[in-house]
């Protein structure tokens, strides 16, 4: 409720004035007309809430729970469906090739063995292999073939044969283990190789630890994920900086509403 001062005129044209309290400056008027006063003015003496009229035929309808103004429900799938194929795009890739964690021992009786673990980005395992009983560890050298064309393109650009090196290991069964690497992330296969060796040559038990990770996975999930991120962040930004704005544009057009419709009354009180 507010207080509003008013003027206006009777039935006969006698000249009266006072205050009231009422909800709107609407409700002054129809009161006073009720009372057969024809209002000449109606001024608030505080703050009042004016409804910003709406334009003709048009209906103010709150957002749908669940969504941001401005968003639709198509919109909102859309997002979620690049974040889910992103990040579907860049998990597949590590998995294609998963992180190796070497894990190797000579125990008291003179046995080399080494457990091999499979890990997703280094986080989620999968099935590990276990290689006991070692004879020899040994690596292969090589380059990937290449077809004349892509040979004859690849020296226009001045690129090399890409390389290779391949670790073996061999037990009493016959081989057991085999890993091929061309641009990696830890421990090289020769490197690998060189720890499976010592402990072979070793006289006491002791241990090795190794990992490998193939570059080219892992930078291709980085690169999904970066569209990602920038998803998150503008999401964020939208939500905390941006609506902050945009809340306070709202109530600065509202207030500006707010007089032109009052200015608007005045003069309609007026022609009347």
């Amino acid at each position: 409720m507010a207080r509003y001062t008013w003027s206006g005129r009777t039935a006969n044209g006698s000249q009266v004035k006072g205050v009231k309290e009422a909800a709107s400056r609407d409700a002054v008027i129809a009161q006073l007309k009720a009372a057969g006063v024809t209002t000449t003015s109606v001024t608030a003496e505080g703050p009042e809430d004016i409804a910003v009229p709406a334009l003709p035929g048009a209906t103010a309808a709150p957002p749908p729970r669940g969504h941001s103004a401005g968003r639709s429900l198509r919109d909102n799938l859309f997002t979620f469906g690049v974040i889910f194929g992103f990040s579907a795009l860049g998990i597949g890739a590590a998995c294609l090739s998963p992180v190796l964690d070497y894990h190797c021992r000579r125990d008291a009786n003179g046995d080399v063995s080494c457990h091999i673990q499979r890990r997703v980005l280094r986080l989620v395992p999968l099935a590990p292999v276990d290689a006991s009983h070692i004879l020899s560890a040994s690596t292969k050298h090589g380059t990937r073939s290449e077809t004349m064309s892509e040979r004859a393109a690849n020296l226009r650009k001045g690129i090399s044969p890409q390389s290779y090196v391949t670790l073996t290991l061999i037990c009493t069964s016959g081989p057991c283990w085999t890993s091929e690497s061309s641009s990696y992330m830890g421990d090289s296969n020769d490197s690998i190789e060189s720890g499976i060796e010592r402990l072979l040559a070793s006289a006491e038990p002791t241990e090795f630890k190794a990992y490998q990770a193939e570059e080219v996975p892992l930078w291709v999930f980085a690169a999904f994920q970066i569209p990602l991120g920038l998803i998150l962040f503008t999401g964020l930004v939208r939500h905390t900086v941006f609506r902050k704005v945009d809340d306070q544009a709202i109530a600065g057009f509202a207030a500006r509403m707010s007089k032109v419709a009052a200015r608007m009354r005045e003069e309609r009180e007026r022609e009347g």
